[in-house]
């Protein structure tokens, strides 16, 4: 699993296909101008989702899942398995 940490930028619904498999997909903002966009699955997820908002900071627990298109293109979705919110630290 890998450890993204970030402020939520955005939080959007996906529907691909219109299958009726509900999911969001959030936009991390990391550090040094990184961006990743993070997949939530599932009603666990999704429910623990609904808990945070944009500008939220926050830690997220990921996997990779490599996938091949119909039309043969290879990409990687990054599939949120845990969130957390971070506290800010002042030093």
């Amino acid at each position: 699993m890998k450890i993204y940490t970030g402020i939520i930028v955005n939080i959007s619904e996906l529907d691909p296909d219109g299958t009726g498999h509900q999911k969001k997909k959030v936009q991390l903002e990391e550090e040094i101008n990184q961006t990743s966009f993070i997949e939530f699955n599932g009603s666990r997820m999704l429910a623990l989702l609904s808990e945070f908002k944009e500008g939220d900071n926050v830690l997220i627990g990921a996997v990779n899942k490599g996938s091949i298109s119909r039309s043969g293109a290879k990409y990687n979705n990054i599939i949120a398995k845990s969130i957390q919110a971070v506290k800010n630290q002042i030093a």
